[in-house]
């Protein structure tokens, strides 16, 4: 979240940021004041840190060692707070690339509060009535626990956790870290609630004050002693907001209604012109699914993006733009729309000839990974008539994407018939597990180039050759995702051919 303090302050030359918010749908709301004023070119990032030691944010490693570090309006001291997983905005210089300078980085949460319920069986929790999705890839925090692991297994109701990650959808967060904090911790944070989220039902009641949901189950309620971001219009629906609570009046461990002593905006302004912006979130509308965006445009976040004739793709087309798929766009923004130059599908991707065992798909080659699907899967060109189903993609050449749950499974958020001349073509792109060169591993599947792959196979984030020792020099666990590409041979083995470096 840019604080209203920052956006009077921080500079426009060079701005990278991610998840925007606040003019989806058709909504042409300005955000409060935007980011204003002059001075020397500033970057800013926003995502998933995915390594420290520096920080590591959006591929791009930031010198921390001058930086200060914020959470909530709170200076904090100890570096150190900034953990693997956590979200946060770097605000700073960037300088390459992969290269940067952090001189604030703000600690930015989803949601924190009481956990209302815990499904193990379906890898979710619920706070503040927002449903939290975990996989393999959330972390979790371990130094303030001094009995016990935790993870979602020993997550019970009543533990006050925050959360951070992606906002997917109304009411719904994709968890990259998880923090637990005892009662008496609690009372030191300067707000004991937090969410991020779409506003539906907003219902001002004339007096300074009214009512809004954050999700199914959230009511939010705001009055004249309320902290109100300037720029708010007369309607909210649609808004991508950040709420800091004081008070429930549920009953616990729900929340039922959160009393807000802080609204803001979340995300980007729409009053200015951006020349450089990047951001990553989930599809959350296209002209399909709300005909008021014009064809060629969709939503992540409540951001308005535009393809053009010349926008790049990375590991999908087109065509894969459908609600759910993650992705990270980068291009120019203008009178709130940010146009395209690139778009990289972020989820866990795979491409092979698909077989359907009775519950899930098989993929010829990646026998590590099964395919599952659940009800927000989007099935994309298989014919016309029935509701297509997992059984639909057996015996054909399909590309999946998804994200990872456990046991090498991925739940799909799309499969995508493919041309049947493709059948034999194998591609899988995700984040590496494992590196020991001349090897790496995706979701249990051995990327192993020691005979196949020749060295101008081995290709850099330029998409340039690089060779193998630069190649491995690179890679990482937790960095770049990385993109392998091969055929099958007539056992069903993959022959890997080309592997490459992804922002």
């Amino acid at each position: 979240m840019i604080s209203k303090l920052l956006r009077l302050l921080l500079p426009t030359a060079f701005i990278v940021v991610g998840l925007p918010g606040c003019n989806g749908g058709g909504n042409d709301q300005v955000a409060g004041g935007g980011i204003g004023g002059t001075g020397a070119p500033v970057g800013i990032s926003f995502g998933e840190v995915t390594q420290q030691g520096s920080i590591f944010v959006n591929g791009i490693e930031f010198n921390t060692a001058n930086a200060k570090v914020d959470k909530d309006g709170v200076a904090l001291t100890n570096l150190d707070s900034i953990q693997v997983g956590m979200t946060v905005e770097v605000h700073g210089s960037i300088d390459s690339s992969t290269k940067g300078t952090a001189q604030e980085v703000l600690i930015d949460e989803a949601v924190r509060g009481q956990v209302e319920s815990v499904d193990p069986s379906s890898n979710s929790f619920t706070v503040l009535g927002q449903t939290v999705l975990v996989d393999q890839s959330t972390n979790y925090d371990q130094s303030s626990l001094p009995n016990g692991f935790l993870d979602i297994q020993n997550l019970v109701s009543t533990d006050i956790v925050e959360v951070h990650g992606l906002v997917k959808n109304y009411g719904t967060i994709d968890a990259t870290f998880i923090q637990k904090f005892t009662p008496s911790q609690q009372t030191t944070l300067v707000t004991k609630y937090s969410v991020r989220g779409f506003v539906e039902n907003h219902m001002p009641n004339g007096m300074g004050g009214g009512t809004f949901q954050i999700g199914p189950s959230l009511t939010v309620s705001y009055d004249n002693m309320t902290d109100l971001v300037a720029g708010l219009p007369s309607n909210w629906n649609n808004l991508y907001l950040d709420i800091k609570g004081d008070s429930c009046n549920g009953t616990p461990p729900v929340c039922g209604t959160l009393h807000a002593v802080v609204v803001d905006f979340e995300g980007f302004p729409t009053d200015q012109t951006i020349p450089n912006a990047e951001m990553e979130g989930f599809i959350r509308e296209t002209h399909d699914t709300t005909p008021a965006l014009p064809l060629g445009q969709f939503t992540v976040a409540g951001q308005r993006v535009a393809i053009t004739g010349s926008t790049a793709f990375v590991n999908g087309m087109a065509t894969a733009m459908v609600v759910g798929v993650k992705v990270e766009v980068e291009g120019s923004l203008a009178g709130g729309i940010l146009t395209a130059t690139r778009i990289t599908f972020k989820d866990d991707a795979f491409e092979s000839d698909a077989t359907f065992t009775g519950s899930a798909l098989r993929l010829a080659g990646l026998s590590a990974i099964t395919v599952t699907a659940d009800s927000q899967t989007k099935f994309t060109g298989f014919a016309s008539g029935a509701v297509p189903s997992l059984s639909d993609a057996n015996g054909q050449h399909v590309r999946v994407r998804g994200r990872e749950d456990v046991g090498n499974n991925i739940i799909a958020t799309e499969i995508e018939l493919r041309d049947p001349k493709d059948i034999g073509k194998v591609f899988i792109s995700g984040q590496p597990k494992s590196v020991v060169s001349p090897t790496f591993t995706i979701l249990g599947v051995l990327v192993d180039t020691t005979m196949s792959v020749a060295d101008s196979g081995f290709v850099d984030v330029n998409d340039a050759p690089i060779g193998k020792a630069a190649f491995f020099n690179v890679l990482s666990v937790g960095d770049h995702l990385v993109k392998a590409k091969g055929t099958l041979n007539s056992s069903n083995v993959v022959i890997w051919e080309e592997v490459e470096l992804e922002d």
